[in-house]
C-alpha cells in the first residue's frame, strides 16, 4: 500500500470519524515534520470545536535521521527523513 493511501485509511478517516462522533480527545500520532503537514488535522479539529495541542519530542533522537528511519513503521528511508528535519 502506498503512503498516501495508508495515510488516508489509517489517519484521515478515523480522525474525521472520531471528531464527528464527538469524542472528548482525539490523538493523531503522525510524523508531521512541517507545519503545513498538520493543516488538515488542525482545520478538522477547529471545525468540530477541539482545542489543538501539538507535542514535539525533545529527545536527542528528534532530529537524528538514522534513528527516526529505524523507528518509523512506514519504511521512510533515512535520506528522505534527513531532507525534512531541521538540524
Amino acid at each position: 500500500m502506498d503512503q498516501a493511501k495508508y495515510h488516508s485509511i489509517v489517519l484521515v478517516f478515523p480522525a474525521k470519524k472520531y471528531c464527528q462522533e464527538g469524542h472528548n480527545v482525539v490523538i493523531i500520532d503522525n510524523t508531521n515534520i512541517k507545519k503545513w503537514e498538520t493543516r488538515f488535522y488542525t482545520s478538522l479539529a477547529h471545525q468540530y470545536g477541539y482545542v489543538v495541542i501539538m507535542i514535539t519530542p525533545q529527545a536527542q533522537w528528534n532530529t537524528a535521521a538514522a534513528v527516526l528511519a529505524a523507528r518509523n513503521k512506514h519504511g521512510v528511508p533515512a535520506d528522505v527523513i534527513q531532507s525534512k528535519v531541521q538540524v
